[in-house]
């Protein structure tokens, strides 16, 4: 498993998130493993967060990334 996003530019992690909700709009489900959760976020309906393998918090990207939990451990707040 790679994590999409890393180590690419801006314009192509878009085109990559394009390509990747084209293909779910045909019915293809994707599990990602990524650390830029706000890409994530605009691709995914539900999400969870792992912290050293420990569950942060899981749901809608909305609940997932308003756990505190969450930004102490992917955001540093």
């Amino acid at each position: 498993m790679l994590e999409p996003y890393a180590g690419v530019n801006p314009v192509l992690i878009e085109q990559i998130s394009d390509r990747i909700h084209d293909l779910h709009s045909q019915g293809i489900g994707f599990v990602i493993v990524e650390h830029n959760l706000h890409m994530l976020a605009k691709l995914a309906s539900s999400m969870v967060v792992l912290d050293r393998g420990r569950l942060l918090a899981q749901g809608t990207p909305s609940e997932a990334l308003a756990d505190e939990r969450v930004r102490a451990a992917y955001m540093g707040a």
